[in-house]
């Protein structure tokens, strides 16, 4: 939630559209411009809170969709959300989140965990605001009018300068439960049932930033009893070929992308084989809640309580 954009390189929806789907992507304030608890801000909010503003951007996205896409040929209730890292903890929000779960008819979770917290701030608000305060404080931008004053570089400089002071900015400049856009912390929207009752599909790189098998298998086992609908898993296992880095994180999106063709790369005939694998389950997924698709043959079975299988995406 610090920095990205929607248009990266490898992340373009091309193959998607070729295949039926009207792909949306979109840009959402980061860092002190997206996160910033403080208290001046929260005293003017009508709902007493502050913060979680990058969030607020993408649930309005969702609204536009819900309410425009039938226009590109689009579907208003048939809604899929798609995130990688930061973007799967945003996936996890908004299905939990008041304000957009029940817009949402599917969603795919990479590489964000799956129960417990993973980058959202564990502090409660009043932590948030001192932080928020004691960083534009040092920064010279004392109160609201200095802060709306302020050029996006003095903003900017502000978070970065609370590495100076022995605090991560991370740490605080991230969704948080506020009470409004968030009621609880994941795992216990999870338990409670209080996220979107839809077909999940999750996984991770078989190197990724952290082990993840245990949260995702953990929001697996709580879906199979506390949900009407399958949760998929898969694996991402294929090592990128040209260095020792791996199945590292991230390293799928150029397959899920099928943009193989704009890394250097010496990717093989496998490598294109398992994008366009990838494409078509993600696709079918989106379609129709299940990356088999609409045919009879099954070989991806959900995860369930008597049947932890996974899906490993691999070159043959």
């Amino acid at each position: 939630f610090m920095q990205g954009y929607a248009h990266k390189f490898e992340t373009d929806g091309q193959a998607f559209a070729k295949r039926g789907i009207v792909y949306v992507s979109i840009n959402y304030r980061l860092g002190v411009m997206g996160y910033l608890v403080h208290e001046d801000l929260a005293k003017e909010s009508p709902y007493g809170t502050a913060g979680n503003y990058g969030l607020l951007d993408q649930i309005a996205a969702i609204y536009w969709v819900k309410e425009n896409i039938a226009a590109f040929g689009g579907d208003p209730d048939n809604i899929t959300l798609m995130g990688q890292s930061a973007g799967a903890s945003s996936v996890k929000n908004l299905i939990a989140s008041p304000l957009s779960r029940d817009m949402i008819a599917r969603a795919i979770i990479q590489s964000g965990g799956g129960m417990g917290r993973f980058i959202t701030s564990d502090e409660d608000a009043s932590a948030l605001e001192a932080l928020g305060r004691e960083m534009m404080d040092a920064a010279g931008l004392t109160d609201l009018e200095k802060m709306r004053a302020a050029q996006p570089e003095q903003l900017l400089a502000a978070a970065t300068g609370c590495y100076a002071r022995g605090v991560n900015p991370m740490s605080f400049l991230s969704p948080h439960v506020d009470g409004y856009v968030l009621e609880s912390d994941f795992t216990n929207a999870v338990l409670d049932g209080r996220i979107a009752d839809i077909p999940y599909m999750i996984g991770s790189t078989a190197d990724d930033i952290r082990p993840m098998d245990e949260p995702i298998d953990a929001f697996c086992m709580a879906r199979d009893s506390l949900g009407s609908c399958p949760v998929y898993k898969y694996l991402f296992a294929r090592p990128l070929p040209g260095d020792q880095a791996g199945a590292f994180h991230s390293s799928e999106l150029w397959y899920m992308f099928h943009t193989l063709d704009r890394s250097p790369r010496p990717f093989t005939a496998g490598d294109y084989a398992l994008s366009e694998r990838m494409v078509e389950a993600w696709t079918d997924f989106a379609k129709y809640g299940d990356p088999n698709g609409a045919g009879d043959r099954k070989p991806w079975r959900p995860f369930t309580a008597g049947d932890h299988y996974v899906e490993v995406f691999d070159v043959d």
